[in-house]
């Protein structure tokens, strides 16, 4: 998963999964999407990534994550 859009993603908590989706473009969250749908299929990820691809499909924009100091 080098490519993968979120790194250390089956790692993530619910919240830091919130936070870091939201820097994600509707391809990046599809691709999240799939590969959760293909193996855990949590519902609560489900629903913070459905979420956010469906504002990002209504006009929203991801929002750049700052670089760590």
């Amino acid at each position: 998963m080098s490519d993968f859009p979120l790194p250390d993603y089956d790692l993530l908590g619910l919240k830091e999964l919130r936070e870091r989706v939201r820097a994600l473009g509707c391809d990046e969250v599809s691709e999240v999407l799939a590969h959760e749908r293909a193996n855990a299929g949590r519902t609560p990820v489900l629903r913070v990534l459905i979420g956010w691809l469906d504002l990002l499909e209504a006009g929203a924009s991801p929002v750049p994550r700052p670089e760590p100091a």
